[in-house]
């Protein structure tokens, strides 16, 4: 009798698609795992998608394999059901993104070429189950944070694989040059906005997060804050500033990007760093 109500109850889950599944407020982390191996499938049904353990899915296409882990964006999205959906689709577009050989484009503009910030936790999630290698050039910036590289298309950015860039006729020390030489004719709407104690800077097209690469911004706002700047990039589309003399300014800070690094699937980071000699460090009080 038992057994019969059991079945009854997943024939119910059964009629459901795994988005509705995926955004039930009571979610254990095994069904969180098991919805993204649905979605996944649903995404490349040509794919064969395989639950490693709870939180890791080994996905083998067209002749790759890499792991899906998970952790990072169920920490992201757990108390967020309405979020899980989005998340999830941003996961597995980011992974087709990378490595799909049909949405390479034959010809790179290499004037569309961006940076693009991302944190170790992304990069561990995505190197291949066979090599301890990156599938995509990574350099690394301060703290947890690391620069890689896409093309922007005005709607959305193609994150460029080791091999396209392989290709490209730009030494690979000379790309972050290249990168933001374009970002700079690109991001024609950044904004700086001025709540009390600190500032914040957001951007129309290309993320926000990759202006902390403009030098010549940053030059700008030094003479908006008291002593060297310390900014956050919480997620891609906010980085928030004060100065290191301002510990009304700090403590605001920590506590916006900490609300919106709990609360936005897109999170990146909450490492403060300070501006010294042009350059970008981890900020310690």
């Amino acid at each position: 009798m038992g057994l019969s109500g059991c079945s009854k109850k997943d024939n119910s889950n059964q009629n459901l698609s795994w988005q509705e599944q995926i955004s039930a407020k009571a979610l254990t982390e095994y069904q969180f795992t098991k919805l993204c191996q649905q979605a996944y499938k649903e995404k490349i049904p040509e794919a064969n998608i395989e639950i490693v353990n709870t939180l890791e899915l080994k996905v083998h296409y067209k002749g790759k394999e890499f792991t899906s882990y998970l952790g990072n964006i169920w920490f992201q999205c757990k108390d967020y059901p309405k979020d899980r959906v989005d998340v999830c689709n941003q996961t597995i577009n980011t992974y087709l993104n990378i490595l799909d050989d049909s949405t390479v484009e034959p010809n790179i503009d290499k004037n569309l070429i961006i940076p693009i910030i991302k944190d170790k936790i992304y990069l561990d999630s995505i190197k291949t189950e066979l090599s301890s290698d990156l599938p995509i050039y990574a350099e690394f910036l301060a703290g947890d944070l690391y620069i890689i590289y896409g093309i922007y298309h005005g709607d959305r950015i193609q994150y460029l694989p080791n091999d396209d860039i392989e290709t490209l006729d730009v030494p690979k020390e000379n790309l972050r040059e290249l990168a933001v030489s374009n970002l700079k004719k690109l991001a024609t709407a950044v904004q700086r906005h001025d709540p009390e104690d600190f500032f914040v800077i957001s951007s129309q097209g290309v993320p926000a997060s990759s202006v902390i690469l403009i030098e010549y911004i940053w030059s700008q706002q030094e003479s908006s804050v008291s002593g060297d700047i310390i900014a956050s990039i919480p997620c891609a589309d906010l980085i928030f500033f004060t100065g290191s003399n301002n510990a009304e300014g700090i403590r605001k800070v920590k506590k916006e990007v900490q609300e919106v690094f709990s609360t936005e699937p897109k999170a990146i980071s909450e490492t403060l760093l300070i501006r010294k000699d042009g350059q970008w460090q981890v900020f310690t009080d």
